[in-house]
């Protein structure tokens, strides 16, 4: 379960590295949000690691941080909000962080 749940959570590293990556020239606020996620899915995944009981704060922060980042960039430079994605990206984070929290 250890081993899933740190997949996940460097999967989820991953996808918001990439995103600060992609912002990086068009808003650096917004980069810096998606990377804000991405550190504290890092520690997550570090903690998950040596203690997991001690990932549930940081993976519950760079969750909440990664779907404000999503929101944020569809409202500000997409221009349009397509729900299902931002449902589906709060739903990954939530089941994230219940498998954490199982641990």
């Amino acid at each position: 379960m250890v081993t899933l749940a740190f997949a996940l959570t460097l999967t989820y590293v991953l996808v918001n590295a990439f995103g600060a990556w992609a912002l990086s020239r068009r808003s650096r606020s917004l980069a810096g949000l998606f990377l804000m996620a991405a550190a504290a899915l890092v520690v997550a995944a570090v903690a998950l690691l040596l203690h997991p009981g001690s990932a549930v704060v940081p993976a519950a922060m760079g969750a909440t941080l990664a779907s404000v980042a999503s929101w944020w960039h569809a409202r500000r430079l997409m221009r349009e909000l397509v729900l299902w994605r931002h449902l589906l990206r709060a739903a990954y984070g939530v089941l994230l962080v219940a498998l954490i929290v199982a641990l």
